[in-house]
This record gives C-alpha cells, sequence and structure tokens, in this order.
C-alpha cells in the first residue's frame, strides 16, 4: 500500500513539474521586458547587425529595428501585456508599417496606449506632451523614433532639429 501511494504521489508530482516546465516555456504568460528583444529576433528573423530603438510601459512594448546601412530596411515589433495571468509580454503584430519612411505615425491602441513611430527623415529632436503638465522627450535625430505614451497621452507635438513643429499621422488600432 505504501508503495503504491509513494508512486501516486511522484507520479502526481512528476507531472505537474512537466505541467509547470511547458506553461513557463509557452507565451500565454509572457515574456519579462528584458527578454523582448531576444525573443522578437528570433521569431521575426532579425539581423543581429540590424539595431534597435525600444521604448515601453505597463501595457505595450514596441520595438523598431533597422539596418544602420540601409534606414529603409526596417521590422516593427510590438509586445502586449495581457490582462489576467500575465507575466509579461505577449507578441501582437510585426512586419513593416506602411508610412513611417516619410512620415511620423501615432499608432493608437483601444485602452492599451499609443505609439509614435517613425524613421525619421524628418530629423525629430524633441517630442512634447502636454496632458495637463508638460512634457518633453529629447531625441537623437540621427536614428529612428519609437516611443510609447500611455492611453491618455495628451497632445503630441514633435519639433526638428531647428524647432519647426513636424506633423504627424494617428492611427486607430481596434483589438
Amino acid at each position: 500500500m505504501k508503495k503504491i501511494k509513494s508512486r501516486t504521489i511522484f507520479f502526481v508530482v512528476a507531472v505537474i513539474a512537466v505541467g509547470i516546465i511547458i506553461f513557463s516555456q509557452s507565451d500565454f504568460i509572457g515574456i519579462s521586458a528584458s527578454h523582448v528583444e531576444e525573443d522578437a529576433r528570433k521569431s521575426q528573423r532579425i539581423p543581429d547587425s540590424w539595431e534597435v530603438v525600444q521604448s515601453h510601459n505597463d501595457e505595450l512594448y514596441a520595438l523598431l529595428f533597422y539596418d544602420p546601412d540601409n534606414k529603409g530596411a526596417y521590422t516593427y515589433s510590438l509586445y502586449e501585456n495581457k490582462k489576467g495571468i500575465s507575466f509579461g509580454y505577449s507578441f501582437r503584430s510585426g512586419g513593416d508599417l506602411s508610412g513611417i519612411s516619410n512620415t511620423a505615425i501615432k499608432y493608437v491602441y483601444d485602452n492599451k496606449g499609443c505609439v509614435l513611430v517613425s524613421l525619421n527623415k524628418q530629423r525629430i529632436q524633441k517630442i512634447e506632451r502636454d496632458n495637463g503638465e508638460l512634457d518633453s522627450i529629447q531625441v537623437d535625430t540621427e536614428k529612428p523614433v519609437v516611443v510609447v505614451f500611455p492611453v491618455n497621452s495628451g497632445i503630441l507635438k514633435l519639433y526638428d532639429e531647428i524647432g519647426n513643429e513636424v506633423l504627424y499621422e494617428t492611427v486607430v488600432e481596434k483589438w
């Protein structure tokens, strides 16, 4: 009787351990912020030689990979932190974004937030956000731009290196 009990307990513990391992390896519970870039490079087959600009908050993680020798070659990745049982970010979408070659685009994602993306041919240097308080972000004019903002980010204004306002498009994505 003791042999059967100990075998049953061992079997139950083994099944639980295997279940935890399988569950933890799945995308269901998410990827930690420190592993999102690695996951995007692997899943989208992005060359190691490509550089990346990235931004995230508690809801969204956005990455823009680009070839430093050919800034027209790029790949975008967007991860979201799902509601419920989630311990990180899950891949949401990726690929190319038509339009970002020549302009900046603010993508609004339902109640998750918004992402400002540009290959930065306009040489954006500063992003101002007015949501009751004026907030300013400095941007490298030589690199593409990706900035994640919360859902109630207020009014965004972009400025180039000589202080001229840069216009952007807004695209609302329904999930």
